[in-house]
């Protein structure tokens, strides 16, 4: 997915993201990262970044959901309030931090906005 972003047009896709990963379109975190990217856009003002700035960044994200060490729920549900507040849905925040949940934990683990 290709967006204007002020007078520049940054490409938020996986291979947008990720161009030395062959297999990002159907990597995971990949997926995600660029669907994170896809929905801050709509609320967040990224005037001032270009694509090596988000490729920098889809990068350290890639490594904080490739990390081994789980975390704990209060943890993830302090940082998909986080991604909700810069226009992340519920759902794809969810998704995104069930990466460093333990599969237990994820599927328990429940987001409600009120």
């Amino acid at each position: 997915m290709s967006s204007p972003v002020g007078e520049k047009s940054i490409d938020l896709s996986p291979s947008g993201l990720f161009p030395n990963k062959e297999t990002a379109a159907q990597d995971e975190k990949c997926l995600i990262i660029s669907k994170v990217y896809q929905q801050m856009l709509e609320k967040c003002d990224m005037t001032s970044v270009n694509q090596e700035i988000l490729r920098e960044d889809a990068a350290k994200r890639y490594s904080f959901l490739s990390e081994e060490s789980k975390l704990a729920l209060y943890q993830v549900d302090h940082g998909a309030f986080m991604l909700y507040q810069r226009g992340v849905k519920p759902e794809t925040a969810k998704e995104y931090y069930s990466h460093r949940l333990t599969e237990s934990d994820a599927q328990k683990w429940q987001i409600h906005i009120v």
